[in-house]
């Protein structure tokens, strides 16, 4: 968790002008595109119904494609957690600090979304509050499910005898 932090710290930027733009994106196209088509959903306004939509979607894809896309990287290209294992710490230490951290991404986006739906003009109740812990919750599930994937995957290539650290091709 802690050198994720630390890497965050110098490249943040990047991963924060998205958290912040595909909301605004979404709330445009969705929102008022989309919106000026449907105008209330059970008497709620379409840009309110669909702002906690967005939030839960930040949350997932977070959590699936962070999780799976840099887990991936780490593992084969970086070699990461090769370098990570050669020290004092297991493997359930990487797995849990990954997770951690992509949990605490997943509940930063999702509030981030939260707070672009409010700058739009969505009315949040003060449910809302909770956001961050189901986003920290629900992000740290979502790659502890991918790594498990991943996990099981690499056990059955094992079993039928195929290297699964050879390259590609």
């Amino acid at each position: 968790f802690w050198r994720e932090w630390r890497v965050f710290r110098r490249i943040w930027f990047s991963p924060t002008f998205g958290s912040v733009v595909e909301p605004i994106v979404y709330l445009v196209v969705f929102g008022y595109g989309f919106g000026a088509l449907v105008s209330e959903v059970d008497g709620i306004s379409y840009l309110d119904f669909l702002a906690p939509g967005a939030a839960a979607n930040a949350v997932l894809l977070t959590g699936l494609f962070a999780g799976a896309f840099t887990g991936f990287f780490r593992r084969t290209a970086d070699h990461l957690y090769e370098g990570l294992l050669s020290t004092p710490i297991g493997i359930a230490d990487v797995i849990t600090g990954e997770a951690a951290w992509t949990g605490a991404r997943s509940a930063a986006v999702a509030g981030t979304t939260l707070a672009v739906a409010w700058v739009f003009g969505v009315k949040l109740a003060w449910t809302a509050l909770w956001v961050p812990v189901i986003g920290l919750v629900g992000g740290f599930m979502f790659v502890m499910a991918v790594y498990s994937f991943v996990h099981e995957g690499r056990k059955a290539l094992r079993s039928r005898g195929s290297n699964t650290n050879a390259p590609p091709g």
